[in-house]
């Protein structure tokens, strides 16, 4: 789902595992890929109770281009 969620849905706060997202809100003005259980997280809460209020998972790389030029 490519959706903005709730904070408290994050993988981190599910157990979910280590895979980065995407952030915003509260202090944060725009978006940011974070680790939510890496030093990310306890960097930003260490700088005051930054939390973010919303996150999404990270869109899918794009297909490789098999087309080499030639």
């Amino acid at each position: 789902m490519m959706e903005w969620q709730d904070i408290s849905t994050a993988p981190a706060a599910t157990g979910l595992g280590d895979k980065r997202i995407i952030v915003v809100g509260g202090y944060i003005a725009e978006p940011e890929i974070a680790l939510p259980d890496g030093d990310w997280w306890r960097m930003r809460k260490a700088e005051g109770g930054i939390t973010p209020t919303h996150w999404m998972p990270l869109p899918p790389h794009p297909a490789k281009d098999t087309d080499d030029g030639e």
